[in-house]
């Protein structure tokens, strides 16, 4: 896969390293990019010191590295997504519990920031902030630093500049429309350079994602830059409708063949699940495609070796440890090349969809079901599934779950009120909303990210929370069963090194309590 920009990249190992400061490792980065001459940085042309940082930079889009894959997608984003549970307890604690500690909630800070403006203040420097490869970079920019705001709140975003990380936060309301902005400018930039380009550059080397293609680029900014619009469209609405509309115009991922996905050699999914044993399905995504006799089961997890069905674990599921058969529960199935998935057509479909259903685009309601059931055929297409008669699909209601790792199975429980596949047009917005949700996050596997802030903001979709509720007196806060965790609270390291400034976010911001019960400002839904 991307034969020849790997092996070009095989050449840009020592001073790719060098530029991660020692913050992080990036996954097979010694395998991926170390020349068997040990090509002298000094040597290097200026298109090889710039193309050097970019797959450093992309790699934290979904790192592929087994340790922060696990700590950042796995544990946190999977688990609060509803994709996976990790039911192995590291030090007594588990963020599926509720009750994490600050090991176990820092990677999205400390491993994504300064990991990405190392090598972007280089590429800064190196284009005087101006051009198509500027432009990239920025791109780049709001889609690692978007992982980072979602997850915590305000952020150091627009004083960062020159090696310099101990600046104050921006505030939401200010951060995400700045965020916007800055990606449509460099929507403008990179879109401008493919009107005019006639051959592929050759930085276009050092693409893991596209190999070269920036009309592809093009195509996932402005896709993700619709999915920001998205989640602020209840706090800025006309802020949000303009840049839907720009993102719309603009050429989004609308064919899995523009999916964005970065290679790998040794899935951390594959690894956590398969080799460890520290990562299964969870059972509210089980749950929820069992009820609907989903066709993507096969495609998604493994089938259980002694009842031969798919069943998950509840997340929360308190000191099993590892378990490394699949006798009685089903892991993520995903091979060692299973690449890692960024943004899919079908999530670009559930957006609009939900989009046109609120009015923030045009179309109304009948808008909004032909996009739906456009994300469900997109999803269906994607892995390679037949859809049959999914879109007519009836079964609502309580679909129920058993639990087979506890004895007693104390652990069971049920999705109480699953809305059908089928669209039914005497339906309230509300019951559309909740359907386009739950699709969406069914189809958005395994990126969870995407799915806990959807979680958060609309309240769907229904998913079972922690199975033991262990956050009374964690870091986290009294964190509710029904709304459960709702950020992180900010790493100790950022209370040693930028303590005046955290403290005045969470002050201002959150009134002076860093915890895990607060909504960040685009969560409006209780």
């Amino acid at each position: 896969m991307r034969l020849k920009s790997n092996n070009t990249i095989k050449s840009l190992g020592l001073f790719a390293v060098c530029s991660l400061m020692a913050v992080a490792c990036t996954g097979n980065f010694e395998d991926l990019n170390t020349h068997p001459t040990d090509l002298d940085p000094d040597k290097m042309t200026p298109t090889e010191r710039i193309g050097a940082l970019f797959p450093a930079m992309t790699y934290l889009l979904c790192p592929q590295q087994e340790n922060e894959s696990q700590m950042i997608d796995q544990i946190i984003f999977g688990q609060l997504g509803g994709y996976f549970t990790a039911p192995t307890i590291w030090d007594g604690t588990n963020i599926g519990t509720y009750n994490p500690s600050d090991r176990f909630m820092r990677a999205p800070f400390t491993d994504i920031l300064p990991s990405f403006y190392s090598n972007y203040f280089e590429v800064e420097k190196s284009t005087q902030k101006s051009g198509f490869v500027y432009a990239w970079a920025n791109i780049l920019r709001a889609g690692c630093m978007i992982r980072v705001t979602d997850t915590f709140g305000p952020i150091p975003y627009s004083k960062i500049g020159g090696g310099q990380f101990e600046v104050e936060y921006d505030a939401l309301e200010t951060l995400y429309p700045q965020m916007i902005n800055d990606l449509s400018d460099a929507i403008t930039a990179l879109t401008n350079y493919v009107a005019t380009a006639t051959d592929t550059p050759p930085i276009g080397e050092y693409d893991i994602m596209y190999n070269g293609d920036f009309s592809k680029w093009v195509k996932y900014a402005n896709s993700l830059k619709f999915r920001m619009a998205v989640r602020i469209a209840n706090v800025l609405p006309d802020f949000a409708r303009t840049a839907m509309e720009e993102a719309m115009a603009g050429g989004m991922i609308l064919e899995n063949s523009d999916n964005a996905f970065l290679p790998t050699g040794d899935n951390p999914f594959c690894k956590a699940g398969i080799e460890w044993g520290d990562l299964t399905v969870n059972a509210t995504l089980s749950t929820y495609m069992n009820g609907y006799g989903d066709p993507r089961r096969p495609a998604y997890m493994t089938r259980t070796t002694y009842y031969y069905d798919y069943n998950g674990v509840r997340m929360g599921i308190e000191n099993k440890g590892k378990v490394t058969t699949t006798n009685y529960y089903s892991k993520p199935n995903f091979s060692k090349n299973s690449p890692m998935p960024v943004f899919y057509a079908a999530e670009s479909y559930f957006l609009m969809a939900e989009a046109a259903l609120r009015g923030w685009i045009s179309g109304g309601e009948s808008a909004a079901r032909n996009y739906y059931e456009s994300g469900i055929r997109m999803s269906m297409e994607q892995w390679n599934v037949s859809i049959g008669t999914y879109l007519s699909n009836t079964a609502s209601g309580k679909f129920n779950y058993t639990d087979r790792l506890s004895t007693p199975a104390s652990g069971s429980g049920s999705i109480q009120n699953a809305p059908a596949v089928s669209w039914n047009s005497a339906n309230s917005e509300e019951e559309h909303l909740k359907q386009i949700l739950t699709q969406k996050y069914i189809a958005n596997y395994p990126i969870g990210l995407e799915s806990w802030c959807d979680f958060r903001r609309t309240g769907y979709p229904e998913m079972m929370g922690a199975l033991n509720n262990l956050s009374q007196g964690s870091e986290l806060g009294a964190i509710t069963d029904t709304r459960m965790v709702r950020r992180l609270r900010y790493p100790q390291q950022e209370y040693e090194n930028n303590s005046t400034n955290v403290k005045n976010a969470v002050n201002t911001h959150f009134g002076g309590r860093d915890e895990g019960s607060l909504d960040l400002w685009w969560a409006k839904k209780d």
